[in-house]
C-alpha cells in the first residue's frame, strides 16, 4: 500500500559478552551494551512481543542474536526459547557454537534447549583447530564439531525440526578450508552451509 510496514521479525540480544575475540567482528569496535537481561525483563520482552498488532501484521519471527556478544552466554536464552515457542513464535538463534555442550541449571545443555527452536546458525570460520584458533583466538573447534555432531544427533532421533545452518565468513586466514569444512559439515549432517567474504581480512 505504499506504507512502511511493521516489523514481521525480532532481534533480541541477551548478552553483550562474547566467549571468542574473532578478527572479523564488527562488534569489537563498538562500546558494549549493558549486560542485563534476566528472566523478567525477556518475559516483560516477549509479552510485549506477542501483544503487538498493526492491522494485520503481528511479529512472527524472534532471533536470538549477537552484535557484540554471544547469546548463549546469558543461560536465560534457555527459557527464551520455549517461551517464544508456546507463543507460536519461529525462533532462530545465532551462535558460534562454543557453548552448545555448557549445562545450565536444569541438568541438560543448551543444545536440549536449542532443539525446541526452528532454525540454528552457527558460525564456524575455519576447518581445523589451528586455523580456528588463529581466527577466534581461542581453542574451540573439536569442541563446535562434537556439539554439533551431538545436537544432530539428537534431533534425529528424537523427531525435532530443527533447521541446521552453518555460516563462513571467508577471509585471507582460512579460504583455503573452505572444502575442507564444507566436507566436515556435510558428513556431520547439517542442512544447509553458506559463506560470505570479510573484505577487511
Amino acid at each position: 500500500r505504499g506504507e512502511n510496514p511493521p516489523p514481521y521479525d525480532v532481534e533480541i540480544q541477551p548478552s553483550s559478552k562474547c566467549n571468542l575475540a574473532c578478527e572479523h567482528c564488527f562488534g569489537r569496535f563498538y562500546p558494549r551494551l549493558p549486560n542485563l537481561m534476566g528472566e523478567k525483563e525477556l518475559g516483560e520482552i516477549a509479552k510485549k512481543i506477542d501483544d503487538f498488532q498493526e492491522g494485520d501484521f503481528k511479529v512472527e519471527v524472534a532471533k536470538f542474536c549477537g552484535t557484540t556478544g554471544e547469546p548463549l552466554v546469558n543461560p536465560v536464552i534457555a527459557k527464551g526459547i520455549k517461551l517464544f515457542k508456546e507463543l507460536g513464535k519461529k525462533v532462530i538463534v545465532f551462535t558460534n557454537g562454543l557453548w552448545l555442550d555448557n549445562g545450565i541449571e536444569d541438568g541438560r545443555d543448551y543444545s536440549d534447549y536449542i532443539l525446541y527452536a526452528d532454525k540454528l546458525n552457527l558460525s564456524l570460520d575455519a576447518g581445523s583447530d589451528e586455523t580456528f584458533f588463529q581466527i577466534k583466538k581461542v581453542n574451540g573447534f573439536s569442541r563446535i564439531v562434537n556439539s554439533l555432531e551431538n545436537l544432530i544427533e539428537k534431533r534425529n532421533s528424537n523427531g525435532s525440526r530443527l533447521n541446521v545452518v552453518i555460516s563462513y565468513v571467508i577471509g585471507e586466514n582460512n579460504y583455503d578450508e573452505i572444502v575442507r569444512a564444507t566436507k566436515l559439515v556435510k558428513n556431520i549432517g547439517a542442512d544447509e552451509m553458506v559463506f560470505r567474504v570479510d573484505f577487511t581480512n
